[in-house]
């Protein structure tokens, strides 16, 4: 897998380490003990490995988008995570406060640590991205979120491959591997598009963001356009 240096562009420092946590709060809790998923979190994940993650992928993001600085960061200072049955869905996060549903975890069939580990990444990446200040589409900051997972090494398997999807800002995964192909063209351009995000966003990305970004949209589309895929 690609390392994830990501730092070739002027406008962004080059970083030697991991960034620091500073001041930023973490805690785990299981509400859901007493229920199979609750149970099976507590007996193959555990309350200190979920708050590893949380530290360490914090750490790896800001790493990983050039954020060495706190000015350079989005003002979070407590990120959580609880184990919960009373949600729908996988899993979501407001404020840096990210819930993951029990009942996936108990019917989980492969590594639920891994799984675990992957659901926490993306979470993450949502509390801590930039959101072009609210204007920036659900898409695309899923497709950024996402794209940090696969690039950690905890895309699941059932994954879109390159080229599959409707249109490249359809979100999730579809949209992380767009994003993949643009920085395997220019590396470094997703962590350029995420400090753009910071100021704002525009509907006409492609016009204004990087230049690189319009070439990566011509070349993507020139090389996976078929019938099953249109951008």
């Amino acid at each position: 897998m690609k390392t994830f240096t990501l730092l070739p562009l002027a406008a962004l420092v080059a970083i030697s380490a991991l960034a620091p946590s500073y001041a930023v709060i973490y805690a785990a809790s299981n509400s859901a003990i007493g229920t199979p998923g609750g149970d099976r979190f507590q007996q193959q994940v555990g309350l200190d490995y979920a708050l590893d993650v949380l530290e360490k992928g914090s750490s790896s993001f800001w790493y990983a988008f050039a954020q060495r600085n706190e000015t350079d960061r989005k003002n979070v200072t407590e990120i959580t995570v609880t184990i919960t049955q009373s949600m729908i869905g996988i899993s979501d996060n407001v404020n840096g406060d990210i819930r993951v549903n029990s009942k996936y975890i108990g019917n989980f069939s492969g590594d639920v640590k891994e799984e675990f580990t992957g659901i926490v990444y993306y979470e993450l990446a949502r509390a801590l991205q930039w959101d072009g200040q609210g204007q920036a589409p659900a898409g695309l900051l899923t497709g950024v979120a996402d794209f940090f997972r696969l690039k950690a090494g905890y895309a699941p398997k059932q994954w879109v491959r390159f080229g599959e999807g409707m249109r490249w800002d359809e979100g999730f995964d579809v949209t992380a591997r767009f994003l993949e192909y643009c920085d395997a063209e220019y590396e470094g351009v997703v962590v350029f598009l995420n400090s753009w995000m910071k100021f704002g966003y525009s509907a006409n990305v492609f016009g204004e963001c990087p230049f690189m970004l319009r070439v990566c949209l011509n070349l993507y589309v020139y090389v996976v356009c078929t019938e099953d895929i249109r951008l």
